[in-house]
């Protein structure tokens, strides 16, 4: 009989804690940026349905907005530490899942892919949407970039619904507490919603909430994989092949 470390019952790698602690990070930049936006400029906002050239001129006001700005690069800040929560994750959800770790190299495909959609969708929308407004474009173009990065929250619903549930299935119970899956399958349910925002423009209310209460799933799973007690279990006897 050989001995054989239970898989996905402890951080084996000693830089496992550090990447892992990059999914707070990332979710304290999303929150605090969502939260400025909410607050600060979303009241500001003209209504859906006013006319371009009051777009424009709101577009063009923001662009020298130190608190837009701000909105914008915190978007951004959060590549990096999502990029280390989800190469930590791997390792864990492999040794959880063991065997060729399929679903495990799936949740992280999918994760690395919604973490690009926003912040890639900010860029190109707050680029040319601020730039063509700064510069006094036909108001019609200008607005016609609107509206991209809501379309990439709803977008993410897809990724996000791989990672929650594939987090789910193989840490749930585990390592991280069944209450944090459960909230990660009611997550994944609010995006899928949040995807119809593609045919009607009033969805994009689900997915904002879903990607604000994924940053703040993403967080309770870190800090689960974080406790101490993670790496205290004994590992089990498996017979040879």
């Amino acid at each position: 009989m050989h001995t054989h470390e239970s898989p996905g019952l402890e951080l084996r790698s000693r830089w496992e804690p550090a990447l892992i602690a990059g999914g707070i990070a990332a979710g304290a930049c999303f929150i605090a940026s969502m939260g400025l936006f909410i607050g600060l400029v979303a009241p500001q906002m003209p209504p859906i349905d006013a006319p371009d050239t009051v777009k424009a001129v709101f577009y063009a006001q923001q662009a020298v907005s130190p608190i837009y700005m701000l909105v914008r690069l915190l978007i951004f800040a959060q590549l990096a530490p999502l990029a280390l929560l989800f190469g930590g994750l791997h390792a864990v959800l492999r040794r959880a899942e063991g065997g060729s770790g399929a679903l495990a190299t799936a949740v992280l495909c999918a994760g690395l892919l919604g973490a690009i959609l926003s912040p890639v969708a900010e860029l190109v929308e707050g680029h040319l949407l601020l730039g063509l407004a700064m510069s006094g474009a036909d108001p019609v173009v200008t607005a016609g970039f609107d509206g991209m990065t809501p379309v990439a929250f709803g977008l993410s619903g897809f990724p996000q619904l791989v990672v929650l549930v594939g987090t789910g299935l193989l840490l749930g119970g585990r390592l991280m507490p069944r209450w944090v899956a459960w909230f990660g399958y009611l997550v994944a349910a609010l995006g899928l919603l949040g995807v119809g925002v593609i045919a009607l423009q009033e969805l994009f209310f689900f997915g904002l909430l879903s990607a604000i209460l994924f940053k703040v799933w993403m967080i309770a799973l870190s800090v689960a994989l974080l406790r101490p007690r993670a790496a205290a279990q004994p590992a089990p006897l498996r017979q040879p092949a």
